[in-house]
C-alpha cells in the first residue's frame, strides 16, 4: 500500500518488550607501578570535562561495561 510522504501506517509498539538503551560511557585509567612486581589501575582525576595527564610512568587504558563485564582495552603509553 503506498503512502504519501509523511504519512506512515501507525505502529503499537510494547515498551515492556524493548530493552531501553543504556547511556555508554568510557573512563581513562592508567596502570602504575607502585612496587617492584605491584601494579595498580587508578582514575584520571578530571578538571571539569577533561582529564588531567597522570605524570608517573605507566599504561593508560580505555575501561568500560558489557552488560555485567568489565572491558579494558590498550590506549598507550603518552597522551597525543
Amino acid at each position: 500500500m503506498g503512502y504519501a510522504l509523511g504519512v506512515y501506517e501507525s505502529q503499537i509498539i510494547d515498551t515492556k518488550r524493548r530493552p531501553m538503551k543504556a547511556q555508554k560511557s568510557v573512563r581513562i585509567v592508567k596502570k602504575i607501578r607502585i612496587a617492584p612486581g605491584s601494579w595498580r589501575f587508578v582514575s584520571l582525576k578530571r578538571a571539569g570535562q577533561r582529564s588531567v595527564w597522570d605524570p608517573r610512568p605507566g599504561q593508560y587504558f580505555l575501561e568500560w561495561w558489557e552488560g555485567p563485564k568489565r572491558r579494558r582495552e590498550a590506549a598507550g603509553s603518552a597522551p597525543l
